[in-house]
């Protein structure tokens, strides 16, 4: 299993094709990554394996997020219905619409966002679920089309993150030891 794990990371990804990357990024090999020039990653931040990135309407990724695998971040559309369309279905017009994730968010596997929407900060978006709206910040959203199910705790959250406890940096430094709690 370990063994398994590490190998996703042996491939390396040219980050050089970025807008921007910062420090501590890991990024799964199986990942694909439509316009990437298109695409600002923060500090701290762990991408899944087989997720599916299309940033050509623009794409950014707050510090401190956790990316499951499976997910699809979609920054285009295919015009259907707008003025001009030529052709049914759609046309070969694309609709642009940048997506913007706050720091700190968690997004589970198998989640797919769609273009123009803004994940706020610190928000945790459950498995499974379509973000097709905005999303305020300490949300916890699930569902087809996702809705905010509950809120996270403002005050430990602030907290937190006022001590720089951020997951993926304190897992670097060796400071997170894994337990289980059972409900």
């Amino acid at each position: 299993m370990i063994r398994r794990f590490l190998r996703l990371f042996r491939k390396q990804i040219n980050l050089k094709t970025f807008k921007s990357v910062g420090m501590n990024v890991q990024i799964s090999e199986d990942c694909s990554f439509s316009e990437p020039e298109q695409m600002e990653i923060g500090n701290n931040v762990y991408i899944g394996p087989g997720g599916l990135f299309q940033a050509g309407g623009g794409l950014e990724i707050g510090s401190g997020t956790i990316i499951a695998h499976k997910i699809d971040i979609l920054t285009k559309n295919h015009n259907y219905d707008g003025d001009g369309l030529k052709a049914i279905p759609y046309d070969g017009t694309y609709i642009a619409r940048k997506v913007v994730i706050g720091e700190n968010v968690w997004i589970g596997s198998n989640v797919c966002i769609v273009p123009g929407v803004t994940i706020g900060e610190g928000s945790v978006i459950g498995m499974g679920s379509v973000v097709i709206r905005d999303v305020p910040a300490y949300a916890v959203i699930g569902g087809n089309p996702a809705k905010v199910l509950k809120y996270r705790n403002k005050e430990k959250y602030e907290k937190l993150k006022s001590q720089h406890n951020i997951y993926l940096k304190l897992k670097s430094q060796g400071e997170i030891k894994f337990s289980l709690i059972r409900k």
